[in-house]
């Protein structure tokens, strides 16, 4: 009868602990750490998962959709018809808006959080490039706001201040102007070496000059892109693969009820 008793205890037991993960609090205590919060900084940002839908297939969805360069496929889906109608047509809780959103802000948050953290990673070369990939990704996650909203807050927590477009892009600039100023240094192998951290900030600044009207500043940015189609070094890509999907590909060309491009590619 006892064993009965402590079998049913136990099976009432639902939230099991895993020794193994390590919690928030203590990802940011560690040199290795800080590592895989940048590894999940760069995955939270382009790719789809159950946390929701990344930054880089809902800014493009969003996009195409009210450019009318994208159009739905048989079927339809609910969220994306709405972008396609536009105005009143789009509800507060279209999946696609507020997956960009959160998305975007969680990237930010992630990468203050890292930038908060640097002063415990011991070897200067991770860590200087720890600091210029959370500079890159908390900017971009601002500017990729600014595509979509009038105001956007450039810090995260409660009560966070709103900036207009102009003053958002003005503080991205500055972190990637950071960017551009740390130097480049060899040992960066843990973080991976498919994103060219110069390039990018640079590429991102002139975008966002152009954006604000500051055109000389924009061609001078622009102009100091290191441009070499023969270089791997000089690009910058998103890495899928079977467990991170190419979400644009599987929306987009492999599944008959996702969208495809607009014959008049919105002209």
């Amino acid at each position: 009868m006892s064993v009965c008793i402590l079998l049913g205890a136990y099976a009432c037991e639902k939230d099991f602990e895993n020794p193994n993960a390590s919690t928030p609090d203590d990802a940011v205590k560690t040199q290795e750490g800080l590592v895989n919060l940048v590894v999940g900084l760069k995955n939270r940002f382009a790719v789809n998962s159950a946390l929701g839908n990344g930054s880089v297939f809902t800014s493009l969805t969003v996009n195409g959709f009210t450019t009318y360069e994208l159009s739905s496929g048989p079927g339809g889906n609910l969220d994306f018809n709405q972008l396609n109608q536009g105005f009143n047509a789009i509800t507060s809780n279209n999946s696609v808006i507020t997956d960009l959103w959160s998305n975007c802000l969680q990237t930010n948050n992630l990468a203050s959080i890292i930038l908060e953290n640097l002063p415990v990673v011991q070897d200067p070369d991770i860590r200087t490039n720890i600091e210029r990939y959370a500079l890159l990704y908390k900017a971009i996650s601002i500017g990729t706001l600014v595509n979509f909203w009038q105001k956007v807050p450039v810090q995260t927590g409660e009560q966070a201040v709103f900036l207009d477009s102009t003053a958002a892009l003005r503080v991205a600039i500055g972190l990637l102007n950071r960017v551009i100023a740390l130097p480049n240094p060899a040992n960066g192998s843990k973080l991976g070496a498919e994103i060219n951290l110069r390039n990018s900030a640079l590429a991102l600044s002139a975008r966002y000059h152009l954006m604000t009207g500051n055109y000389d500043s924009a061609i001078l940015r622009a102009a100091a892109v290191d441009i070499n189609p023969l270089s791997q070094a000089a690009r910058s890509i998103f890495i899928y693969n079977n467990q991170n999907v190419n979400p644009v590909f599987l929306s987009g060309f492999n599944s008959q009820f996702a969208y495809r491009p607009d014959p008049l590619l919105g002209l």
